[in-house]
């Protein structure tokens, strides 16, 4: 969904303006996007394994995990795609 975001958000923003395309180095930016996202997604099961481990399961973090799921999915899609947006916008005068 995160990458179906940021396509949309290039293609939305590359029909927008008439001075901007992809190039070649944008793909270089993609890929760093999504190793971001593979990071902060990585994340949640860490402060998981953490709760569990060191704090005997205290604060119950597996109550919201569909929550933080959902929430993290719409916001990072919602920020990918203002972004690419955004990028390609930035060239209209």
């Amino acid at each position: 969904m995160v990458g179906l975001a940021g396509v949309c958000g290039i293609f939305c923003g590359i029909s927008t303006s008439s001075h901007s395309y992809f190039v070649s180095s944008d793909l270089l930016k993609v890929v760093f996007w999504g190793g971001i996202a593979n990071i902060f997604y990585s994340v949640g099961i860490l402060v998981e394994i953490f709760d569990q481990y060191y704090l005997g399961n205290r604060l119950k973090l597996e109550r919201f995990r569909f929550v933080f799921l959902i929430s993290g999915v719409f916001l990072y899609a919602l920020v990918t795609f203002g972004f690419a947006f955004s990028y390609y916008t930035s060239f209209i005068l």
